[in-house]
Formats: C-alpha cells, structure tokens, sequence
C-alpha cells in the first residue's frame, strides 16, 4: 500500500503540491486498486464506462476587482447571497470528483446521495444549505419560465436590460452585444452558478430568464438550481461542475483524503476580474465609466491639445510579442501531444484493471 501510495505521487507530479501553480493539462489515471474506492463491482464498472474520461468544469470565480470597481453585478450578488458560494477557492481531487458523480442518485425529496471510498453521503436540503451557504426557500427554477414569475416577464423587456443600444434584439442574444454589467453577470451565471463549458457566446433563454430575475430582484432557490444541474450532469458527456465545491462534502462526510491527488484551483484563468473584463472589449472612458470600445471610438473627444502620432512599435516590442506567439503555439502542441498521450496509457491501464477486479471480485 505505500508503494501504491508513493507510485500515485510519482504519476500526479506538482499537481499534488498543494500551492503550486498548475500548468499542465490533468492526466486522468486509472485507479490501480479498484477497491479503494468503489464497494461493488458495478460501481466500477459504471464509472470506467460514463465517468472515468468525463471533463472537469474549470472552477472559476469573482476577484476583489469586481467589488472595487463598485459595479451594480456585485451588489445584485451580494443581496442574493450568492457571494459566498462564488468566492469559494477550495482545491479539487479530479479522481474523487469523478467517483462522485459516478455514484451521484438525487431522490424526487431531493436529496443527495452517493459514496465515495467506501464512505456514504446523504444530504437532505437543510444539509446542502449548510455546506453550500445557498439558499433553500422560494422558487424552484428548472429552465422554463414558473408560474410565479409568468405574469410579470417579457422577453423583449428582459433582453431590452440585458443589451446595449442600437443593438438588434429581435434573434439569438450574443454575449457580446451585451452592457457591461449584464455581460459579467452572464459570464459568472455560465462559469460558475449554472456552469456549462459550451455555448458561451450567447445566452440562452434560461440564461435571458435568470438574469432578469436577478436584476429584478425575483427570489430564487439557488440551492435547488445548483441540484438541479448536478443531476443534469449524469446524462452521457455532461462535463462535472462545482469540483471546489465536491470537496467542501467529501471534508463534511470525512472522506480520506490524505495522498490523493489534488488540484488547486487556477491562479491564473481561475479569477473573473480585470482581464476578463477588458477582453470583452470594454474599456473605461474619460468620465471612468465602462463602456465597449466601440463606442468609445464614435464619440467625440473634446480637448484642445494637438494629438500625437501613436507610437510606433519597437524593434523590441516585436521580436518579444513574436516570442509570445512561438511560446503559445509550442504550449499548444504540448497539450495536444499530451492528452493522445494520457488517452493510450488510459487505455492500457483500463484493460488491466478490468482484468485485476475480476479476480479480485468474484461475481455475487
């Protein structure tokens, strides 16, 4: 067993130094003994058929940048009492994830279950309140418009908040012809209320739906949404969201989770603050308001200086942004070498536990 122990250490590398940046994409590791994390044979073999090569949603989560810049989003969040379950920047264990939703079964109660080495997880609501901080009161949102909110919503009108002016809001509403605000408040409902990792570029009519019940000020049962997007995501290809959040019910439940492989969370693309904003292409005008760059271009600048030449690029300056490029594309060819790479031993490795659990499970 310690031999197993260090061997997992060897194979997950910086990942399982805790404070380490991480850089490189995860390799997803067949368990080499079945039996420590699984009770049966077929919660195995249902995790090697539908989990075991599942994405992970990248947690992600709202910096101080974001409440500095007194933006309304921080406060609609702040009194929905969202801001703790979104500033949540608990590590992740990719393998226990997986096993998670791998043994997930949500009750018509809706109440959690599932087992993660050989430790049994049931959350009633009062208890999934207490570990998420998220609200178990009011109306249950489950992608179509309820009956409570059903008198008051127009479409037209909610799209009419959410865009800016001059924008053609008769089709599909892109995430680009939203208002700033709207536009970061749409970014964190995908990456980290209701996160999805496709379909971004545009918003939903769930999405249209949920922002203006948020800039409306509507009570929503945020727990019960969260729920509800757990239980989509064991359908067949569904990417795993609120890895950070997994962990926070493993520590509650007192899984062991000393020597397994753990991830932290992003220091880099894991923060929604100032990049984020600016490469939605908003930039803040002379008055210090955000606004699109284009807009910016067509309104006139009043001042009486003579405007000077922009500066020309450097010889420097080019031969440094050329060696960015080249740094970037060879990234991206370590990654893409990497995962065919992790896929074959995956594959390998896969047979010979298939064939290690038969022996080690006798049929019942």
């Amino acid at each position: 067993m310690a031999e197993s122990s260090r061997k997992r250490k060897t194979q997950t590398g910086a990942r399982c130094r805790r404070g380490a940046a991480i850089n490189e994409p995860e390799e997803i590791i067949a368990p080499s003994q079945p039996q420590r994390l699984f009770s049966s044979v077929a919660q195995y073999e249902r995790y090697t058929s539908k989990f075991f090569s599942k994405d992970i949603i990248e947690p992600r989560y709202p910096n101080d940048f974001i409440a500095e810049q007194n933006f309304e989003c921080y406060d609609i969040l702040h009194n929905l009492g969202l801001l703790p379950f979104l500033t949540n920047r608990q590590c992740y264990y990719p393998e226990l994830v997986r096993v998670f939703y791998s043994n997930l079964q949500i009750t018509d109660e809706w109440v959690i279950l599932s087992e993660v080495k050989h430790v049994k997880i049931r959350m009633d609501i009062n208890m999934f309140y207490c570990i998420t901080q998220l609200g178990t009161q009011d109306v249950c949102f489950e992608e179509n418009m309820v009956e409570e909110w059903r008198d008051d919503y127009s479409s037209h009108n909610a799209k009419v908040m959410i865009c800016r002016d001059n924008v053609n809001i008769g089709g599909r509403i892109l995430a680009s012809q939203m208002k700033v605000e709207t536009r970061i408040l749409h970014y964190i409902l995908c990456r980290c209320l209701v996160p999805r990792s496709t379909n971004l570029a545009q918003a939903t009519e769930e999405d249209i739906i949920l922002m203006w019940a948020m800039l409306t000020g509507r009570q929503l049962n945020w727990g019960h949404q969260v729920r509800y997007r757990m239980k989509k995501t064991l359908r067949d290809h569904a990417p795993l969201p609120y890895a950070n959040h997994i962990t926070d019910i493993l520590i509650k439940f007192n899984v062991p989770l000393e020597d397994e492989p753990f991830e932290e969370v992003n220091w880099r693309t894991g923060p929604i603050g100032a990049e984020v904003i600016h490469s939605f292409g908003f930039v803040k005008n002379q008055n210090g308001e955000w606004i699109h760059k284009r807009d910016m271009q067509d309104a006139p600048i009043h001042d009486d200086r003579t405007p000077s030449p922009p500066p020309q690029p450097t010889q420097d300056a080019s031969a440094a942004m050329l060696n960015d490029i080249i740094h970037e594309i060879r990234d991206l060819r370590a990654f893409v070498g990497s995962r065919f790479d992790s896929i074959d031993a995956r594959v390998g490795q896969l047979e010979e536990d298939m064939a290690y659990v038969r022996r080690q499970f006798p049929p019942f």
